[in-house]
C-alpha cells in the first residue's frame, strides 16, 4: 500500500476515547477486492426514514439476522450531530451577536452620514419653501440621491459578503465543510440585505423629514447659533485669547454652508474607540468560552 492522502472523517470533528478507534482506512477500488475474502470488518452506513426514533427497532432486526458469535457494534451519528452542535453553539451565538453589533453600528454611522448630506442642502430647502415647495417635494429632492446610494451600498455590502464567504465557516466544522469557496446563503442574505435597506432607508426618512417639516418662512435671516459652551466658559474664566480661539474652533460648528460637523466627528471619533473597544472585550471573552468547555455547559 502506498499512502496519499490523509482524510478527516465528518464524524471525527468530536470525539471521546470510544469513538477514537478503529482507524480507517481507505483503499481504492482495485485494491479493495483482494481484502474481500477473509475475516474482517464490515461497516454499513443506514439512513433511517424515521429518523433517531427508529434506531432501536433496527438494532434489534440487525442482531436477530447476524448469526451466532458476530461481534458487532453500533454507532448513532446524531449523537455525534448532538456533540457538534453543542460544541459549535457559542461560535453561532457569538457571530449572531456580532452582526446585530456591527449592523447597530453601520445605522449609526449612516445616520450620521445622512444627517451631514442633508444639513448640506439646508439653504436649498429654504429656496425651495420660497418658490411653494410642498413638504413632499421637499422630502422627494433630499431622499432621492440618499436612498440610491443606501440600495447601492447594501446590494455592495452583499457582494463583499459573498467575496469574504471562503473564509468561512470557522472553528472545527471547517476542515469538513462540503462545499468551500464563495458561497451566497439565500437566507442571510436576503433578510441582511432587507434589513439593512429597510433600516438606513427609514433612518434616511426620518431625518429628511424633520427640515422638511420646518415653517415656512420668507426672507427669513440666517439664525444665530449659540456658540459652544466650553468656548464661553473660557471666555469668563480668562483664559488666553488664543486657547478661547482654540477652543471655538474645535467645537464650535458654524452654520449653514460654511458648518462643519464637528458634533459629528467628535460622535463618529467616540463611536469608532467604541467600537474596537468593544470587539477586543467580544474576541477575548469568545476566546476564553471556546477554550474552557465547562463555562457554557
Amino acid at each position: 500500500m502506498r499512502l496519499v492522502g490523509i482524510v478527516v472523517f465528518n464524524d471525527e470533528l468530536v470525539l471521546d476515547d470510544v469513538d477514537r478507534y478503529p482507524a480507517y482506512v481507505l483503499f481504492t477500488p482495485a485494491l479493495t477486492p483482494p481484502f474481500s475474502t477473509g475475516p474482517q470488518g464490515v461497516v454499513y452506513g443506514l439512513r433511517l426514514s424515521a429518523g433517531a426514533r427508529g434506531v432501536p427497532a433496527v438494532e434489534q432486526e440487525i442482531i436477530r439476522a447476524l448469526p451466532k458469535g458476530t461481534t458487532y457494534s453500533f454507532h448513532v451519528t446524531s449523537v455525534v450531530e448532538g456533540q457538534v452542535d453543542r460544541t459549535v453553539r457559542p461560535e453561532a451565538i457569538a457571530l449572531a451577536v456580532f452582526g446585530a453589533i456591527a449592523m447597530l453600528a453601520a445605522l449609526l454611522i449612516s445616520a450620521q452620514a445622512i444627517a451631514r448630506q442633508l444639513q448640506e442642502t439646508d439653504e436649498d430647502i429654504k429656496v425651495l419653501r420660497a418658490l411653494g415647495a410642498s413638504r413632499s417635494v421637499i422630502m422627494g429632492d433630499g431622499l432621492l440621491g440618499v436612498l440610491g446610494a443606501v440600495v447601492l451600498g447594501s446590494l455592495l455590502a452583499a457582494g463583499v459578503a459573498i467575496g469574504l464567504s471562503p473564509l468561512s465557516p470557522v472553528g472545527p466544522v471547517r476542515p469538513v465543510y462540503p462545499t468551500p469557496g464563495p458561497t451566497a446563503d439565500a437566507t442571510v442574505l436576503g433578510f441582511g440585505l432587507l434589513a439593512l435597506i429597510a433600516g438606513i432607508g427609514a433612518v434616511a426618512v426620518a431625518l429628511a423629514a424633520w427640515p422638511a417639516s420646518g415653517p415656512r418662512r420668507r426672507g427669513a435671516a440666517p439664525r444665530a447659533t449659540r456658540g459652544s459652551g466650553l468656548a464661553r466658559l473660557a471666555a469668563r474664566s480668562g483664559a488666553p485669547v488664543s486657547a478661547v480661539a482654540g477652543v471655538r474652533f474645535a467645537l464650535e460648528p458654524g452654520y449653514g454652508r460654511t458648518a462643519v460637523p464637528v458634533r459629528s466627528a467628535l460622535f463618529g471619533a467616540a463611536l469608532a474607540v467604541t467600537i474596537v473597544v468593544a470587539t477586543l472585550t467580544f474576541g477575548s471573552g469568545l476566546a476564553s468560552l471556546v477554550s474552557h468547555p465547562p463555562l457554557y455547559g
